[in-house]
C-alpha cells in the first residue's frame, strides 16, 4: 500500500496493522479449509485422500471429487469416476475480486473468481481439462478422458490468466517453462504454444491481446 507524502501521523502504522490483520484471517480461513478436509479424510489404497468440503465461497460440492497427493505440486483434484473427454468434471462458484492473487481464476478482464480450492487446481502445459465461464461461476471440463482415482484434474494457467498475479516455473515437463499467462506467451512470441491452447483459452483472454494490437495466430484449415 502506498503512503502519500502528506499522510497524518500513525498512518503508517495503521496501514501496516491493516495488512498484518488482512493476512492473518486469511490464513485462518485457510486452516478452517484445511481442518473441514481432513475431517472427512479417508485411506484409497496407499494414498490418503480426503473429499472437498464445501467453502466459504460456494463451492459446489461434489460426491466424486476428492484431493489427493500430485505428481506435480504438493495435492491435486482427482476424481472418483471416470469423465469422458468433453464431460464436465465440475462447477466452482465465490467471491469475485477486482485483483488478482494466486488463489484467483480470471472471469472477465477485470474480474477475478476467489476460492480457497483453486490452491488444489494445479497447472500443467498438457492438462486433463479447461476453464469455461458461466455468469459468475466457472466449469471445469475434460479434454481428454480423466480416469478414476489415478487421473490428476489440471489445466494450463496461460489459458485462464492474462498475467499471472504470481508467475513460477512449471514442473511438469523435463524442461521447465516460465508459466505467467497469456500475455507472456504473446510478448516470447511462443507462437505453437499460442497456437495449441487457442482452442481452451478463455475469450476475454483473446480480446485483451487483440486490443492491443497483437496478431494471433491463426488455426491451420484441414
Amino acid at each position: 500500500m502506498a503512503i502519500r507524502d502528506d499522510s497524518w501521523p500513525g498512518q503508517e502504522q495503521h496501514a501496516l496493522d491493516w495488512l498484518i490483520m488482512r493476512a492473518t484471517m486469511r490464513t485462518a480461513v485457510r486452516q478452517q479449509t484445511l481442518v473441514m478436509a481432513q475431517r472427512s479424510r479417508r485411506l484409497s489404497g496407499d494414498k490418503e485422500t480426503f473429499d472437498m468440503p464445501q467453502d466459504d465461497y460456494g463451492y459446489e460440492k461434489s460426491d466424486w471429487l476428492f484431493i489427493g497427493p500430485s505428481e506435480i505440486n504438493g495435492f491435486g483434484l482427482f476424481s472418483r469416476k471416470t469423465i469422458a473427454s468433453g464431460g464436465v468434471v465440475g462447477r466452482l462458484g465465490g467471491a469475485i475480486r477486482r485483483t488478482a492473487n494466486k488463489r484467483t481464476i480470471q472471469i472477465d478482464r477485470d474480474r477475478h473468481l476467489c476460492s480457497d480450492f483453486i490452491d488444489f487446481v494445479n497447472h500443467n502445459c498438457r492438462p486433463s481439462a479447461y476453464v469455461r465461464v458461466e455468469s459468475e461461476t466457472i466449469v471445469l471440463n475434460a479434454i481428454s478422458e480423466i480416469s478414476s482415482e489415478t487421473s490428476e484434474i489440471s489445466i494450463d494457467y496461460n489459458c485462464s490468466e492474462y498475467s499471472l498475479a504470481e508467475s513460477f516455473m512449471c514442473r511438469c515437463c523435463r524442461k521447465a517453462n516460465h508459466v505467467a499467462g497469456y500475455r507472456y506467451l504473446i510478448e516470447t512470441n511462443q507462437k505453437d504454444y499460442l497456437l495449441r491452447i487457442r482452442r481452451f483459452t478463455l475469450s476475454h483472454l483473446l480480446q485483451m491481446a487483440e486490443e492491443v494490437g497483437t496478431t494471433l495466430p491463426k488455426a491451420k484449415s484441414h
